[in-house]
Order: C-alpha cells, then sequence, then structure tokens
C-alpha cells in the first residue's frame, strides 16, 4: 500500500474508534432515519450525535440513511 493509502485507512480507523459512533452506525443499519430517532436509540445528545455524524459523513460512513430532522 502507499502512504496516501495507509492514511485514509487510518482515518477510517480513527472515524470507527469511539463505541458512540459504532453505535449511530448499528442503529442506521437498523433503519434509524433521523437524528431524533439516532439520539432515542443511542442514548447520546443531539449535539453529540450531530458531532459523530460529521465525522462518519467525512469518511463516507453515514451513506445518508437519517434525515437531519
Amino acid at each position: 500500500m502507499t502512504d496516501a493509502q495507509l492514511e485514509k485507512v487510518a482515518e477510517l480507523f480513527t472515524a470507527l474508534s469511539t463505541v458512540s459512533r459504532l453505535r449511530i452506525l448499528t442503529s442506521l443499519a437498523g433503519g434509524a432515519g433521523s437524528v431524533g430517532s439516532l439520539v432515542e436509540a443511542t442514548g447520546l445528545s443531539q449535539p453529540l450525535v450531530s458531532q459523530h455524524l460529521r465525522v462518519l459523513r467525512s469518511m463516507n460512513l453515514d451513506e445518508d440513511h437519517y434525515d437531519e430532522h
């Protein structure tokens, strides 16, 4: 692998490095469709869910499975 490819892999692992983000991804895979439903499913605050979604979105891991309302 090139250094650039390894850097991308490291960024991916960083994005997946928290239990909260993994909970959000699991909720998205289970059909959660809004930030509100993600808050309810994960028990996290709305600002924290939004922050984690920004990280996941930056790595294209959210796949637009949620609605910001």
